[in-house]
């Protein structure tokens, strides 16, 4: 079951409809994403660039990021029918007037939290061909001493040969549930740092209840905009190297 209602706002696919699972999605309003995709825009993050949804849910953000210039999105979504629609709506994506060749629009099927350990490695920063999706089964490893998380991530993916690539996601979207704690947010970004997800040219948005505290800023990283709407949240991340260059051009 899913409802619809929720189109792109702007760009090359204005007016595609975007599916909305009934139950277990907050989609970001459009005043919210107006205001994060003209923040964007005025940043040069969305001309050619490769995009990240987790906790992607109805995948609206992820793309209208597309919609706006970028050519390769990733979307990670653990709930079964969220993902399901997903694929969904990817295939519609694909046989619209607009999409490109080189456009990739890709669901995974997977805890967001550990995205970046799987990432770094299983993909080793590589990316998958548009037309599949990954399945990632997260399980308990007792094999693997050298696991931190004693986490084994098996991907059961079809790539095409040619289609990687080893650059980090230019703009990384985590819109998580209210629900989930701040501590497990905090170590999300961490982890992105760490496993390479990031380099210091990207640009991290998080949105938050308002209520929340902020973010807690990964090492070498700062909260470079905050801005609350109504009861929304909604942070900017950079790299402090990057950032400080930024301010001095």
């Amino acid at each position: 079951m899913y409802d619809t209602g929720m189109r792109i706002i702007s760009g090359r696919f204005k007016g595609f409809e975007v599916r909305v699972p009934a139950k277990g999605t907050r989609p970001t309003t459009d005043r919210t994403k107006e205001a994060v995709f003209s923040h964007l825009e005025s940043m040069g993050m969305l001309d050619n660039t490769r995009i990240l949804d987790l906790y992607a849910g109805s995948g609206a953000l992820g793309i209208e990021a597309l919609s706006r210039g970028a050519h390769s999105l990733v979307a990670v979504e653990m709930a079964s029918q969220a993902a399901n629609i997903l694929r969904t709506t990817f295939a519609q994506l694909r046989k619209h007037a607009s999409w490109q060749p080189h456009d990739s629009a890709q669901v995974v099927k997977g805890k967001a939290e550990q995205f970046p350990q799987m990432y770094a490695v299983n993909f080793g920063g590589d990316g998958a061909d548009e037309k599949t999706d990954s399945h990632l089964v997260v399980h308990a490893n007792k094999a693997d001493k050298a696991n931190k998380a004693n986490k084994q991530v098996n991907e059961q993916t079809n790539k095409s040969a040619g289609s990687q690539t080893n650059q980090p996601f230019d703009v990384v979207f985590i819109d998580p549930p209210y629900a989930v704690s701040d501590e497990v947010c905090n170590a999300l970004l961490a982890d992105l740092v760490q496993c390479g997800v990031v380099d210091r040219y990207s640009v991290i948005i998080v949105e938050r209840s308002a209520r929340s505290p902020k973010p807690q800023e990964p090492q070498g990283w700062e909260i470079t905009r905050a801005k609350d709407y109504g009861e929304t949240a909604v942070y900017t991340l950079e790299a402090v190297e990057n950032a400080a260059a930024t301010n001095v051009e």
